[in-house]
């Protein structure tokens, strides 16, 4: 919103004579407050679904010993899933699912998986100036609000492409049930080694090295055993296979892929914020990304 200010040459006017009540009139006059233009409305951006968390590459193999080691008979599969969640949550990421009020540039209407940082202190990949200001609006029109940095998530299968959110539940699932099979079938493997690190100095060396190696078959194992949509997760996963596994080619491809999916993620952010009233719907702010021939665009 801009505001023009037209510039007036002021009119020679006669001095006023002074007189006794000029003082006290003058000092009884109010001061005309300062008119401060109010910022422009937020569009809606769309409402908020439940997150969806999935487990990151390489922990399933973990999350398999903890449920070994701690499920309880009797315990349901839930209960148990949501107290491994809660014991490891350095194992999980999670992901925001947004749905989207309108098509947004290449982001169409409906459901969006982006990567949420709330209330950012800083907001990164150096945002246009445009954007900043329009941001400062938000800031000062609605101090109380939660304000969120998006960023959405890309598959690179079979081309590059956004993630929809079903195949991320799916996936979600997935870690779920792999996680529940390895327990299951590999149960009794993991107690022992619970026992064995009890007792690791009265172990041999050589029997941490064999259970560290077996953890790399069994990666390796579940990543070729269980194939899911080669998001960017799934790709650092097998990525993380063939380096300590020593495919070194393969880990070289699976880097290139990785690099060109996060260039991607991070060129096209998204400002928006929720009120207390209703939190889970958005209002936009501002989003930017760059085009084919390397311009950056804005909409705010």
């Amino acid at each position: 919103m801009s505001v023009s200010l037209q510039q007036v040459s002021p009119q020679p006017t006669a001095a006023p004579r002074p007189s006794a009540a000029m003082p006290a009139a003058t000092a009884s006059t109010t001061p005309t407050p300062r008119l401060v233009p109010r910022a422009r409305p937020f569009a809606d951006f769309g409402s908020r679904r439940q997150n969806v968390t999935v487990a990151r590459p390489g922990t399933l193999w973990r999350l398999g010993d903890w449920i070994a080691c701690h499920r309880q008979p009797g315990d349901s599969r839930d209960a148990t899933w949501l107290a491994c969640v809660a014991a490891n949550p350095h194992c999980f990421k999670t992901y925001a699912v947004i749905s989207l009020a309108r098509p947004s540039f290449f982001l169409p209407a409906g459901e969006v998986v982006f990567e949420a940082t709330v209330n950012p202190t800083q907001i990164p990949e150096s945002p246009p100036q445009g954007v900043m200001l329009r941001h400062m609006e938000a800031l000062d029109a609605h101090p109380e609000a939660t304000f969120y940095y998006l960023e959405p998530v890309f598959t690179r299968e079979p081309t590059l492409r956004l993630y929809p959110a079903c195949e991320l539940r799916d996936e979600a699932a997935g870690d779920r049930a792999d996680a529940f099979m390895l327990a299951r079938n590999y149960g009794g493997l993991f107690r022992a080694r619970s026992w064995a690190r009890c007792q690791r100095r009265r172990l041999a060396d050589a029997a941490a090295w064999a259970a560290d190696r077996l953890e790399d078959a069994l990666l390796e194992f579940t990543a070729r055993a269980f194939p899911q949509p080669m998001s960017l997760r799934r790709l650092e996963q097998r990525y993380e296979v063939a380096r300590r596994t020593g495919q070194l080619d393969e880990a070289e491809k699976l880097e290139k892929a990785i690099r060109q999916i996060r260039w991607h993620v991070t060129i096209d952010p998204i400002l928006c914020f929720g009120l207390p009233a209703e939190p889970d719907r958005l209002k936009f702010e501002a989003h930017w990304y760059i085009g084919a021939d390397g311009k950056t665009y804005v909409h705010y």
